[in-house]
């Protein structure tokens, strides 16, 4: 199973609020990107790149926005 410090380097986790230099605070809506990442990779079978298009297509569709996620 992926750490949230890999699922910020795959683009799947946006930042937290930087708490220290080593450490963030998360949210309600970063536990809920976090279940929907592990159910795409996990029962979905997806891999990071798919599962990252998917949840910008989700995005999209939910706020009608969308979202570059932070250069690498």
């Amino acid at each position: 199973m992926l750490t949230l410090k890999c699922y910020r380097r795959e683009e799947l986790l946006p930042q937290g609020r930087v708490i220290t230099r080593t450490s963030a605070e998360y949210d309600e809506g970063h536990v809920e990107r976090v279940r929907l990442v592990r159910a795409l990779t996990a029962v979905g079978g997806l891999d990071p790149a798919t599962t990252r298009r998917v949840i910008t297509v989700e995005h999209v569709t939910v706020s009608g926005t969308a979202t570059r996620p932070a250069p690498r």
